[in-house]
């Protein structure tokens, strides 16, 4: 089970490790993809097929595309994303648009072979999905590069189009637009036997200006939009008909986005969703070519996210830190996150690294004048997504691209399996080329963390029938066979006879040999004795059902009893799910809207007898839900638990609500209740990853509202507030809700100490000023110049928020001083400067200078007193040793009240000044002790 609140601290840890040294253990489920570019023949093919028809041409492709399936398979790999259109065009027999002219010389002409039937026939043979990687909107790479060639959208459409200087793309805000795209994927995933369908982070394109949609954005905005809003909108359309679509067609094929790897860095933007913004830099895919993937995601109208993370472990963009913000958004709504990371710029994978350090970043979106000389075709950066430039650059200046070892992929493909929340990892890699060819690449993930074959992620909140195990299973010496069923794959696992009775042998991936979607395997020759082999049916969906060894009778596994939360249950949410456990079993933990289980939210397979509700993200208080859990163990019928239904109030702040700004620095704060609970804990801090330098206010309350007092906040900051509360053996945390503080002008900071014109001897001078409640911070300057100027000649303090006080010490030089404090209260916003305070500062070591009398003296004595007797109202007195090093303040009365004695604190041998300070009106004593 995810431990929550992991980090990718392991993955970090190895960076300045050997990686020989460790071992990852090689999870059973896991995403472990490839980009199979066709574009420009960034991979493949080579070759273009001039003559259609033509033999030997095709069987180079299909070679070539043999190699490049292999290679993936041997890597212990198990998917690619073959880009099946690029640009309004096709690598399979399209009603639609024209072939491509990255597959045939002319576009429009028949091959002669269909790529995409034939590449989904030789991935499943080796065990590998096939998702159909889409280009949705780009048009033309090169403006009006289409003219004259079949099914051109400028002759047939043209009103469809947006022209950008140097590229073209079908135009988002277009209701014929989203129409034909959706025609297009309903097309594939009719004719062909794909896993998938992916899109790749191409919308609008950057500098769409007003004048390009403004008839449309005029006519076609009924939600009165902002035009930011409204774009945006068009997109989530085309993303939500497409799954409509494909639910509708063949549920089974899942559907992913690869957006950029930066959603927003604009706190305003994340607050609506009760997020923090990515933890990165950028405003490309939001604001730059319109597209909310946190929406997506929200709507689940996707089921995995792919965000293109290209940046190394330790960057400014933080590899380590944004894979996991991006795996929490899936978590929140039940979706999956493969992460794609960037392999054009791969060294040799033991070479040095020609980069200039981890700091380096390897997206660059600002080079949208860089153009590139691809196929024959000079094309713009700008006509290109994010993951071709890298691979265009590789292809035209090699040595110029920066580099990295291997070993920075194997780091983050383990910062993805810490970051994970839904026994899903994923990594996709771009581009296939460049990750197989470089050498001893593929040889080092095998041995480092894809060291046995994987299972492809359940996608658990869809069907989940048991369609029952298999039966017949034989062995000829070379081949596994067995009795199926139809529209099912087939997990195949070698045990080693002398541990085939063991438990748990078909749970892990120790055993686990690999995947068929036919009902026979050829095992690999290391298989074929020694073994005992078991075969587990697995759906299009990714569920594995019991496995049955061969020879085995067929038995009936033991329910289990649901212990928690129990039947009718009203229970806080996030909690513990708990069931008594069955020796040698697996579980299977559902969560359901019915009784049934028709409405599955979440399927889980669990090797331990308890589930966090925070796995399955954010439970509606609205709604009733149902659990169960299903036992399974090998060679058996899975056996039923009772149904329990319960109710899931989020543990949760109520007030202030998750995004709202112009909140008081004086909130009240109020959360729901916990069962019998009558203290909870209140957390605020400054930055959603409550690091403990951030936590501005820890406190425990009775009760569930409070309002803070001033002191706490401060005016125009972003919080973050989280309860929680314990119940017996269950600890509860609220989800996380953040909040923004109403802009407030601090008064002018207004100074008390020291006085004006007051005489100072110490080196150390104390700055006070009045408490001031909604400044961010402060800053205080002390000069010897009244104009404050040069800085260099003075010193300067940033103080925090509710500190009022600060001290400069060491000064010096004797002579005039000047002192002044302003406030804080935004970025780059200060009020105006305090008054100035003048002081006068004057160096002393000599004995001789003080001197005693009637009104100020030391009593003798071991145990002195300092004696005073004067009118002034406030006094001082401090004490330096006889090199007039400082010691310490003793005295600090406000209202002195004529004649008073004060005990000298302990000091050691030796002779020293006392230097009191009357209304500014300074004396000094000598003390031989």
């Amino acid at each position: 089970m995810k431990k929550i609140g992991k980090i990718c601290l392991f993955s970090v840890m190895l960076l300045g490790l050997s990686l020989t040294t460790v071992q990852a253990q090689s999870p059973k489920r896991e995403f472990r993809g490839v980009w199979l570019s066709t574009v420009w023949k960034l991979t493949w093919p080579t070759a273009t097929i001039t003559q259609t028809g033509n033999a030997a041409q095709i069987n180079s492709q299909k070679q070539e595309m043999i190699m490049l399936l292999d290679s993936v398979k041997n890597a212990n790999m198990n998917s690619i994303f073959f880009q099946v259109r690029s640009r309004c065009d096709a690598m399979y027999r399209s009603s639609y648009e024209p072939w491509s002219t990255d597959l045939v010389a002319t576009r429009g002409m028949d091959p002669g072979y269909d790529p995409l039937e034939f590449v989904v026939e030789e991935a499943h043979k080796r065990g590998i999905e096939v998702h159909a990687w889409i280009n949705p909107y780009r048009y033309e790479g090169v403006l009006y590069q289409w003219n004259g060639t079949p099914q051109a959208y400028r002759t047939e459409h043209p009103d469809w189009l947006l022209d950008y200087p140097g590229a073209s793309i079908l135009n988002p805000g277009k209701p014929e637009v989203r129409n034909r795209i959706t025609d297009i994927v309903s097309e594939i995933v009719r004719n062909y036997d794909v896993d998938g369908i992916v899109f790749d982070d191409y919308f609008y394109m950057e500098g769409t200006t007003d004048a390009m949609d403004q008839d449309l954005f005029e006519a076609n905005n009924p939600d009165n939009l902002e035009r930011g809003d409204w774009r945006r909108q068009n997109v989530n359309k085309m993303v939500k008909q497409v799954y409509d679509m494909i639910q509708n067609t063949k549920p089974y094929v899942k559907f992913g986005i690869s957006p950029a790897g930066v959603w927003t860095t604009n706190a305003s933007i994340a607050s609506k969703y009760g997020l923090t913004p990515t933890p990165a830099s950028g405003e490309y895919a939001y604001n730059g070519i319109y597209c909310d993937p946190v929406a997506w995601i929200q709507e689940k109208t996707i089921d995995y996210i792919s965000p293109q993370i290209y940046w190394t472990i330790g960057s400014s963009n933080d590899y380590s830190k944004i894979a996991p913000w991006w795996s929490d958004v899936a978590r929140r709504y039940g979706r999956h996150f493969y992460s794609s990371h960037t392999a054009s710029g791969l060294s040799s994978a033991y070479a040095p690294s020609r980069t200039q350090g981890v700091n380096n970043n390897f997206v660059d979106y600002t080079a949208d004048d860089e153009v590139f000389e691809l196929n024959g075709e000079t094309v713009s950066a700008s006509a290109l997504s994010q993951i071709e430039r890298q691979s265009a650059r590789m292809v035209q200046a090699p040595a110029a691209t920066a580099a990295f070892k291997g070993g920075e992929l194997v780091n983050q493909v383990l910062c993805n399996r810490d970051a994970d929340y839904a026994d899903a990892p994923g990594s996709v890699f771009y581009n296939t080329k460049t990750f197989i060819r470089t050498p001893k690449m593929l040889a080092l993930m095998r041995d480092e963390v894809y060291q046995r074959f994987a299972l492809t992620p359940a996608v658990g909140w869809k069907q989940n029938i048991n369609p029952g195990l298999v039966d017949n299973i034989t062995f000829n010496g070379t081949d596994l066979t067995w009795t199926g069923y139809s529209g099912m794959r087939y997990a195949i696992y070698a045990v080693p006879t002398s541990k085939a009775t063991e438990d748990g042998t078909c749970f892990t991936s120790d055993y686990l040999v690999g995947i068929s979607y036919v009902a026979n395997y050829t095992l690999p020759e290391k298989y074929r004795e020694g073994y005992t082999y078991a075969v587990s049916v697995v759906d299009r969906y990714g569920n594995e059902f019991a496995p049955r060894f061969a020879g085995a009778y067929l038995q009936t596994s033991e329910s289990v009893t649901l212990t928690f939360p129990l039947n009718g249950a009203n229970v806080a949410s996030p909690f513990v799910f708990t069931w008594s456990e069955v020796p040698g079993a697996v579980y299977v933990h559902e969560v359901a809207l019915d009784p049934d289980f028709t409405d599955v939210i979440s399927s889980r397979e669990l090797t331990v007898n308890k589930f966090s509700s925070f796995l399955l993200g954010n439970l509606d208080n609205s709604k009733t839900y149902y659990w169960r859990v299903k036992t399974r163990k090998p060679n058996s019928t899975d056996a039923l638990s009772a149904t329990h239904m319960f109710l899931a109030e989020n543990f949760r702040v109520v007030t202030p609500e998750t995004g709202s700004t112009e909140v008081s620095i004086t909130p009240v704060i109020s959360w729901t209740s916990v069962n019998s609970v009558t203290e909870y804990t209140m957390e605020i801090s400054t930055a959603y990853s409550f690091a403990s330098s951030n936590i501005v206010h820890s406190a425990v309350y009775t009760g569930t509202e409070v309002t803070l007092p001033v002191g706490v906040l401060v005016g125009g900051m972003t919080y973050y507030v989280r309860m929680k509360a314990t119940v017996g053996e269950q600890t509860y945390t609220s989800e996380i809700t953040s909040f923004t503080t109403e802009e407030a002008i601090p008064e002018v900071p207004v100074i008390l100490s020291p006085l004006q014109n007051q005489i100072v001897n110490t080196r150390n001078v104390e700055v006070i000023w009045a408490d001031n409640y909604l400044a961010k911070g402060f800053r205080v300057e002390i000069h010897p110049s009244e104009t404050f100027i040069p800085i260099r000649n003075g010193k300067v303090q940033t103080i925090s928020n509710f500190v009022y006080n600060t001290v400069f010490d060491n000064l010096t030089a004797d002579g005039v001083y000047y002192i002044r404090v302003r406030a804080d209260y935004g970025t780059g916003s200060y009020t105006d400067w305090s008054d100035t305070v003048k002081i006068e500062y004057r160096g002393f070591s000599a004995v001789e200078d003080a001197s005693a009398d009637e009104t100020c003296f030391v009593t003798p004595g071991t145990n002195p007193n300092l004696v005073l007797k004067a009118g002034a109202k406030h006094v001082t007195a401090e004490i330096v040793d006889i090199s007039g090093r400082y010691l310490g303040r003793f005295v600090d009365e406000t209202d002195f009240q004529g004649e008073q004695s004060f005990r000298l604190p302990s000091l050691s041998s030796g002779v020293y000044i006392i230097i009191v300070n009357l209304d500014g009106k300074i004396k000094k004593v000598k003390l031989i002790q």
